[in-house]
């Protein structure tokens, strides 16, 4: 049975927010389209890292919040030894 990768859609504007949608079906490789060939055993590109973001209306709850309670998030956030360690 070939592998399966669930769907969510979500549109500005619309009615969709996670929307699941039909999954993505991975077919094996036979020639007549792209394909995707994973071999751990090479790297072809270094990943730089993975992020995050506050947007507006995070920052508006975020700056609620009191003060002793804001330290904590932004240490769990970006301090390196306790926290996630952001950097970019």
């Amino acid at each position: 049975m070939p592998a399966t990768a669930a769907v969510y859609r979500t549109v500005r504007n619309t009615h969709e927010r996670l929307t699941e949608k039909e999954p993505l079906v991975f077919q094996p490789p036979n020639g007549d389209g792209p394909s995707v060939l994973v071999d751990s055993r090479h790297a072809f590109q270094v990943i730089e890292g993975f992020g995050g973001a506050f947007t507006e209306a995070a920052a508006d709850i975020f700056y609620k919040l009191p003060p002793d309670v804001r330290a904590e998030v932004l240490r769990a956030y970006f301090d390196s030894s306790s926290g996630n360690g952001c950097t970019l």
